[in-house]
Order: structure tokens, then sequence, then C-alpha cells
């Protein structure tokens, strides 16, 4: 295998009810790179197998992201030759040079940590141009350009064939929510590091609005995305291999919402979907 063919990304990008610009975004991509996109979408956004370079799959209606990703994921590692597999959502705004910069930063940041399994970018909200940055967890810097993160947001984030095999799918139980954390904390758990990049940056919209609580940003999501999330909380606390700082962070952010949600706009609504989450991690094993 030449060296040029080792750096080749594979893409992989998942659909939720695009917009015609982020198909056209998508399609100008696809002309340039191979990879798969998996289509949660009530209605296929393309009536083709294939988009440009990139294979198409409809998921026929909304089956989650972990199963939009493991759906794509298993059509890109069918080719051998495919090393490094970056992920996308479709409203991520990147430069057709991002792909191939962020395979060349993954290899630089192996050199110093031969156990990378992810590396992700420094995430960017797109709707107010600002870093995004934890205001529970602190960075702790790395070598060079890396920053050592083990909750990667899956959007801009390569990862290794070698990590794939190793650490396996993505949970389809979760569905949406904490997928991608999950993920990274079984790498932990195998022995691989994952963390960020200083070097590159990728547009993302995170979460619907931001509210400002006593100085605090508070992200807001959309109400339903509650239900996962307390659900997956609950879940994720049972499991040995999910760090402990985890479980205590979000345990005790999340019950601080329950507290003052309903004080907030659109608060009610979103304070039921946390109760309803929590029921059916208890009653039904996390079943929706």
């Amino acid at each position: 295998m030449s060296q040029l063919t080792h750096l080749q990304p594979s893409l992989v990008f998942v659909l939720y009810n695009p917009s015609p610009a982020e198909l056209e975004h998508l399609v100008m991509i696809a002309s340039r790179f191979k990879g798969a996109i998996a289509d949660n979408s009530a209605e296929p956004s393309f009536c083709t197998s294939m988009v440009g370079r990139m294979r198409y799959v409809s998921m026929n209606g909304n089956k989650g992201i972990a199963a939009a990703q493991n759906a794509a994921l298993k059509m890109v590692l069918e080719d051998s030759e495919v090393q490094h597999v970056v992920f996308f959502d479709q409203d991520s705004v990147f430069a057709d040079t991002y792909p191939e910069q962020m395979v060349g930063e993954f290899e630089l940041v192996r050199k110093t940590y031969p156990n990378l399994g992810a590396l992700g970018a420094t995430i960017v909200d797109k709707e107010n141009g600002k870093v995004y940055r934890s205001v529970i967890h602190k960075e702790r810097r790395g070598e060079g350009s890396f920053v050592f993160n083990n909750e990667v947001i899956a959007s801009g984030t390569c990862i290794s064939r070698e990590a794939i095999e190793t650490v396996g799918m993505f949970d389809e139980q979760l569905f949406i929510d904490f997928v991608d954390c999950e993920w990274c904390f079984r790498a932990l758990s195998k022995g691989f590091v994952c963390g960020t990049t200083t070097a590159l940056q990728l547009q993302h919209k995170v979460g619907q609005r931001m509210l400002n609580i006593f100085g605090h940003i508070v992200i807001i999501s959309a109400p339903k995305r509650y239900f996962y999330q307390y659900r997956n909380l609950l879940l994720l606390i049972s499991r040995a291999y999910v760090p402990l700082s985890f479980k205590v962070n979000k345990g005790v952010k999340f019950f601080l919402r329950l507290i003052y949600f309903p004080f907030i706009k659109g608060g009610i609504a979103r304070w039921l979907y946390m109760w309803r989450g929590m029921f059916a991690a208890i009653t039904t094993k996390g079943k929706r």
C-alpha cells in the first residue's frame, strides 16, 4: 500500500431531513471523496445507490445516529485499503481539504501517541463563531496540538480501522445522545486514547440555543433529546467502563436541570421528557 493510499480517508455521513444547501455541500464533497452516506430521513434524499464516489443507503426512517453510522461504516470498511474513517453530520461546515488534513494530523499525533484511537477537531459553534468549551471539563493538553478528551464529538472526527476493529461499532441502543462518548469510553477501556487537535477547527451547531444562567452557558436542545439524554445517562451509569468522572459530572448537571428547567422558557416540555427518559431506563431497560 502506498503512503498516498494510506492517507486517503473514507467519509461517513449521516443524514436526517437535510436542507437543499446541506445536500448541495454533500454532493460537492462526494465528488472528491469515497465513503458512505446513511439517510435517516422519512423519505430518501437521493434516488440512487451512489452519490458521486460515495455509496448511499436509506435507513427507511429514523433508526438513530448509531445505527446509521454503523450501516455506513460497514460499507466503507469493505474496502481493505481504508485505514482512516472521518465522520460528519449533515450540517458540519468544512473545506474540501479538511478530510485529508485531519488524516494527516491523526498520523502526526500518532507519532507521539501510538495508541491514538480517535481524533476530533476544535469545535466552533456555527451560530456565534466561538470555540465550544465544556463548563465541566478542563482541557488537559498533550504534546503539540493534541488535547486529551474522552468525550469527542463524532462530527469531523477521524477514527482508525485498527481502533474500530478492536473497540467495535457504535451502540445502537443509545439511538442518539452520548453515542460518541460511549464509543470513546470503550476505546479508553481497551487501551486507546482519544482527543482533539488545536490545529483544525470545524463549524458545528451546538444545541438549539444557549441560555446564560448566572454566568454559565447552558445549551438548550430540542425537547425530545432530553428523553435520550436522561435515559442514556442512567444506562451508562451502570457500565463499569464508563469513567466515574463522567457519571458524577453528568449526574450533578442533570439533577440541577430537574430543578431549574421548569422555570425557563420552554422548560416544562423538556422537563417532562427528562422524567420519561428516566422512567424508560428503569422500567424498560432503555427501550423507546
